[in-house]
């Protein structure tokens, strides 16, 4: 799915559609999925450091694309799609609980 097409979704239709695709599926593939995930995530957790560092901000986006150039290949275009987004929800869970995507400021 193009990310023109992943907008035009509602995120409640987004997800139904990747729930639908783990019960249809099992996820059979799900170890090695998310050490895919895994790489991606740390890969842009180390590209957008400097970022981070000065403006508190990661570009989510670039994520985004990184899932869908890692999954896009490997997958159905069904299955990428729900990858794409069940780990951008549980990267982000994962990101505001190691404190890699929020910055305390005092100001």
């Amino acid at each position: 799915m193009t990310n023109s097409t992943r907008r035009s979704r509602t995120p409640h239709q987004l997800w139904k559609q990747s729930i639908d695709w783990i019960t249809e599926s099992g996820w059979p593939t799900r170890e090695r999925d998310d050490e895919i995930a895994r790489n991606v995530y740390g890969e842009w957790i180390n590209a957008t450091h400097k970022e981070w560092i000065a403006t508190g901000y990661r570009d989510h986006e670039v994520l985004a694309d990184a899932l869908e150039n890692a999954f896009g290949p490997i997958h159905d275009e069904r299955a990428a799609d729900s990858l794409i987004i069940i780990f951008l929800l549980l990267l982000e869970v994962r990101g505001r609980r190691d404190g890699t995507l929020q910055q305390h400021r005092n100001h």
